[in-house]
């Protein structure tokens, strides 16, 4: 009898050692799920941010005058003495593609802001580039602002998908929503909650309905969050509209300031140009021979640009 329930605790205590190896070995399981997942989530996130750099670099140079910046400047023999950091589109995106930013987030805006800084500084304030590098600079600080925020929204997303214990604190809580929402969401959620208060009052006033002896208080006060509710819920709705139109109003307005400032730019540099003729025909004479022979002197010779495509097309036309 002794040897059998010896036998017992044995194979009982061999079962439970077999049991919690089992359960390590599943925690252990779970555990590098998690961190792969977590590892495969931070690359879909850098590789997304990374596309984003992409656009916003290729709009930078569809921009006017944004070509001008692709590539660094070597016609300038003093340009490496004035600047110390060069910088320019091609080597950002060479960067990009080779993965070399330890963190996008902050260096590729350093570099892009690193761009325009140069032309600034080392261009006169009348120059077109340094015109252009000011206000391709406001143009990417608006896109790249953008891209941010479209970050930080997928970023709470993805936490807010892998924590259930504040989706089920947002459960407890009713409808209060904790993670920001875009205008659209936020409005598209109160039509919603004003739609269906009474059946959100009703599910909460479900249990005390049943429960309760006196069930016209506890319809009354059915009543009562019902109308607090919906003009709560209306409060949030012309929030958000008036907040949406305020910003609609706002960009059309930053948009307009910058049509008018770029026409007030041009205006001023055809103006200069204007003067710049006048001053020239005062100088040299009406005539077209003799202002070419007076800005010749002056060492003002446009240069004739070679194209060998043109010659090849007039020998083969001789031919």
């Amino acid at each position: 009898m002794v040897t059998e329930n010896k036998l017992r605790i044995e194979v009982g205590s061999e079962a439970n050692r077999s049991r919690k190896k089992r359960g390590a070995k599943e925690v252990e399981e779970v555990n590098v799920d998690q961190t792969n997942t977590k590892k495969k989530q931070k690359l879909d996130r850098e590789l997304s941010l990374r596309s984003r750099c992409h656009k916003v670099l290729k709009s930078l140079k569809e921009e006017w005058f944004g070509w001008r910046f692709e590539n660094l400047v070597t016609d300038n023999p003093d340009y490496f003495s004035a600047i110390s950091k060069p910088m320019d589109f091609v080597t950002i995106k060479s960067k990009l593609d080779k993965n070399l930013y330890v963190n996008t987030v902050r260096e590729f805006p350093e570099d892009v802001r690193l761009v325009f800084a140069n032309a600034v500084r080392y261009y006169p304030p009348e120059n077109m580039l340094h015109k252009n590098a000011k206000r391709l600079k406001k143009v990417f600080e608006i896109r790249w602002e953008s891209v941010k925020k479209k970050l930080a929204s997928e970023v709470s997303r993805i936490e807010q998908k892998d924590n259930p214990e504040s989706k089920s604190d947002q459960g407890s809580k009713g409808f209060a929503m904790k993670m920001p929402l875009s205008p659209k969401k936020a409005l598209r959620a109160a039509t919603i909650r004003i739609r269906f208060s009474d059946a959100i009052v009703k599910a909460r006033y479900r249990k005390l309905i049943d429960e309760s002896s006196n069930k016209a208080d506890v319809m009354m006060r059915m009543k009562k969050e019902k109308q607090l509710l919906e003009t709560r819920e209306r409060q949030v709705k012309a929030t958000v509209e008036a907040e949406t139109r305020a910003a609609r109003l706002k960009a059309v307005r930053e948009e307009r300031l910058a049509r008018e400032k770029l026409e007030e730019e041009a205006k001023s540099n055809f103006e200069d140009h204007l003067e710049t003729e006048k001053e020239i025909v005062k100088l040299c004479g009406g005539s077209y021979l003799a202002r070419t022979r007076c800005l010749k002197d002056l060492g003002l010779v446009l240069r004739i640009d070679y194209w060998p495509e043109l010659e090849e097309i007039k020998e083969e036309g001789e031919i």
